[in-house]
């Protein structure tokens, strides 16, 4: 339990940044996006070896996201599969897949451009679960989102499709609108934790579970412990 500051080297990143993405990959983890203290957004893609703490700014081409910040990274086999974000004012829905072992961009394109898909959004959050990437909350510049959809992931070079499940679809009682929370998928059940409705009201301090195999949300955990948690 000792925290030290690792001894990097190589090409670092030269500027500060925050609401970037970091996707590990075997020991390597991947950086994408994110802004500065001046709001200067970023598409630039850096990774970080945790074994010999080197820093590298790989050449990557292909149809190259614009720059980011509050996407959501996830990895599907050996690709980073990029969703949403944004840049100043402006709210993305877009999917972008980097394969790490071409370093090469794709934007893939839906099975059907008018079928329906999630809002533009941010600081939103998402897990891989059994073939699809599960997709909660987050904020589309008008109000704090708590939908759930899917994006089917499972047949590689086959187009997109998205499913909504809707509220009134899924058990339990659903947490409110949010973004900036945190999620971790233990098992098939998605854990969801704290963010902040930036619309109006304080951050949360409440904790969520969505069981994907059942499509129900559980009791709510109430009370914590040290090393546990209580469910009522």
């Amino acid at each position: 339990m000792y925290w030290s500051r690792a001894p990097m080297w190589g090409h670092l990143p030269i500027r500060t940044m925050r609401a970037h993405s970091v996707t590990l990959v075997d020991s390597t983890a991947w950086m994408f996006g994110g802004c500065d203290d001046r709001e200067s957004t970023s598409k630039e893609v850096y990774c970080f070896d945790t074994d010999t703490m080197q820093w590298t700014h790989p050449d990557v081409t292909g149809d190259i996201p614009p720059p980011s910040r509050a996407h959501t990274a996830t990895l599907v086999d050996r690709k980073i599969v990029v969703f949403g974000g944004g840049q100043n004012s402006t709210y993305f829905n877009s999917v972008h897949i980097l394969d790490i072992l071409t370093r090469r961009w794709t934007k893939p394109v839906p099975h059907n451009p008018n079928a329906i898909a999630p809002a533009p959004r941010r600081a939103h959050t998402a897990v891989y679960y059994r073939g699809k990437i599960w997709i909660f909350g987050g904020g589309n510049g008008m109000t704090a989102l708590n939908d759930v959809w899917t994006l089917d992931v499972s047949v590689p070079g086959k187009p997109l499709r998205y499913t909504v499940h809707e509220l009134g679809c899924v058990a339990g009682k659903p947490p409110c609108g949010r973004g900036y929370h945190a999620t971790v998928l233990v098992d098939s059940r998605l854990f969801v934790f704290g963010g902040y409705n930036a619309y109006g009201g304080n951050p949360f301090d409440d904790v969520y579970i969505l069981d994907l195999a059942a499509s129900a949300y559980l009791p709510q955990v109430t009370s914590f412990t040290v090393g546990a948690l209580d469910a009522e």
